[in-house]
């Protein structure tokens, strides 16, 4: 499917100590939140680069 390429980077990304779905909600959360910001769609590349620039930053459901 279309996800798994960017589960399987964002798996890379945190390691075997968190939870690759959780993470890949966090990188769309992400990406979502700076596109709204930039009043503009980001895309998911842009934002996964900035998501590991800034630490990786979780969000809470």
């Amino acid at each position: 499917g279309e996800f798994e390429p960017w589960i399987q980077r964002v798996r890379e990304a945190v390691g075997d100590d968190t939870d690759p779905i959780q993470a890949f909600f966090d990188l769309l959360q992400h990406r979502y939140a700076i596109s709204v910001q930039h009043q503009s769609d980001v895309g998911t590349e842009a934002a996964f680069t900035d998501w590991l620039e800034k630490g990786k930053p979780g969000y809470q459901i």
